[in-house]
């Protein structure tokens, strides 16, 4: 295969934005699948490749012939991370962006590991370049670039733009857009400080490992987060770089998960397909990143429906605020369906929305005709929604999912009643539910497919009723009971 400098360059066929929620556009990092990112909107791009120099080839995750697997942080928190293979070496990289409290306010920064592991049973030499590019998902200028005096951080017009925990084996810059033709050959540039009037300097930092079989190697960087001059007009001053490199990357990382399981994470789904649970956090989670720029009524009750409240009332605030008034979102016409009972309606749309690419893994985007929030209260709505003074329960879900041993759990839903945790398990000859939360005043509607226990009595659309204030309900062929 011949390989070119454009291999290296950005797909940019999906991004995500990641960052603190409610931010502005320029503060936040924007990240493909592949790894690439640039810390700040107008900045840069910073890409991670690996040479091999047992086969004196280059691998990036953004060539054709290089697979890339990717996703988000446990249950759908907004850690994004990538893996590929180099040759012999499995490639994993993982990123966050948070920010801290400094004296002139905020300092919001991006952190990467990246995880070297020599899968083959030889020793592996290899050596893996850190590039900063003006090209990136949401890059800019780069007029001046420079190799820092410790040797471990990049400074693009002057300013730390990647900062290295461990000291590279080299550094170097180009007055262009020429490190990846380096990197080609697995070399580097001589330069330590370069200008460029097309304002597309590049450069690297490189660190040269030999690997035993099953060996492992870590990589820690941290990028400071600043929107690129040509939007924000002025920039600035970052802290020193004592302020980013003071707490372990390991701890930022713990920190940002704590963070977005603290505010998209709060409602906890365990069912027998993890991306329903998955998508359930990470959409609130895409949507609290696009806060600042995009609110409506639908976004206001998905952000009601996952629990955070004090998002929610900011955002309808905000609309009252531009004169705007907050109405009742319009029901999808899937929803619509699945409320005159038609199961399938619920289940059957979402799987053929998560098999779209731009919903596999980071649950980013739908289609031009329905939106993620849209997909949100549909998924919610499939588990539970609210009629009559009643909680409807799994009118949407699979059939198959009734009798799948591991069962399904709902944890902290809210409802127009309060808070709704429920389990469903199968028995040996029926069903048990157990509830608890705020009970609401008309009690449930269990909707059990009426293929299960047919010798029940149900309601005309086959719903069994469960009774207000019920903690316990079983059901089987011989026997129902209900405890309060």
């Amino acid at each position: 295969m011949t390989t070119t400098n454009t291999d290296l360059d950005p797909r940019g066929e999906i991004h995500i934005p990641i960052g603190i929620a409610d931010s502005l556009d320029g503060l936040k990092t924007v990240v493909e699948p592949e790894g690439v990112f640039s810390p700040g909107f107008a900045s840069y791009g910073i890409y991670c490749w690996v040479y091999d120099r047992d086969e004196e080839r280059l691998y990036a995750p953004t060539m054709d012939d290089v697979p890339v697997a990717y996703g988000l942080g446990a249950g759908g928190t907004l850690i994004p991370w990538a893996s590929w293979t180099a040759g012999a070496i499995q490639v994993k990289t993982e990123l966050c962006a948070t920010m801290i409290g400094v004296d002139a306010g905020n300092a919001h920064f991006t952190v990467s590991r990246i995880t070297l592991t020599n899968d083959s049973s030889n020793t592996s030499t290899v050596s893996l370049y850190l590039a900063l590019r003006a090209l990136g998902p949401a890059g800019g200028d780069v007029p001046e670039l420079e190799v820092n005096a410790d040797g471990m951080s990049l400074l693009v017009d002057g300013r730390l733009a990647l900062i290295s925990v461990a000291k590279p084996e080299r550094a170097g810059v180009c007055a262009g857009d020429f490190i990846g033709e380096y990197a080609l050959q697995g070399v580097m540039p001589e330069l330590t400080h370069v200008l460029s009037g097309d304002n597309d300097c590049s450069g690297a930092l490189r660190f040269s490992y030999q690997l035993p079989p099953g060996a492992e190697h870590t990589v820690e960087f941290i990028c400071p987060v600043q929107p690129g001059l040509r939007i924000s007009g002025q920039q600035q001053p970052l802290p020193p770089l004592a302020t980013y490199t003071h707490y372990p990357v390991r701890l930022i990382f713990s920190a940002v998960n704590m963070y977005w399981n603290a505010l998209a994470g709060l409602v906890k789904l365990e069912l027998p397909d993890p991306r329903w649970g998955e998508s359930f956090t990470a959409i609130a989670a895409h949507i609290d990143m696009g806060l600042a720029t995009h609110t409506d009524a639908t976004i206001i009750k998905v952000l009601q429906q996952s629990g955070q409240v004090e998002l929610a009332d900011e955002a309808n605030n905000r609309l009252v605020s531009a004169g705007v008034s907050p109405e009742t979102p319009a029901i999808s016409h899937h929803r619509r369906n699945l409320h005159a009972g038609d199961r399938a309606a619920g289940y059957g749309t979402l799987h053929t929305m998560l098999e779209r690419p731009s919903m596999q893994s980071w649950y980013a985007a739908v289609d031009e005709n329905s939106s993620i929030a849209e997909f949100f209260l549909l998924l919610r709505d499939c588990l539970v929604y609210e009629e009559n003074g009643a909680l409807v329960l799994f009118a949407g879900v699979p059939e198959e999912w009734f009798t799948d041993p591991a069962g399904m759990t709902i944890s902290d839903l809210p409802t127009h009643y309060g808070k709704l945790t429920l389990t469903y398990l199968p028995t040996e000859d029926g069903i048990s539910l157990t509830l608890a939360g705020t009970a609401p005043p008309h009690g449930y509607r269990l909707r059990l497919p009426t293929t299960l226990i047919t010798t029940t009595t149900r309601e005309e659309n086959g719903d069994i009723i469960v009774p207000p204030g019920t903690d316990e309900f079983n059901l089987s062929s011989q026997l129902t009971t209900a405890k309060r």
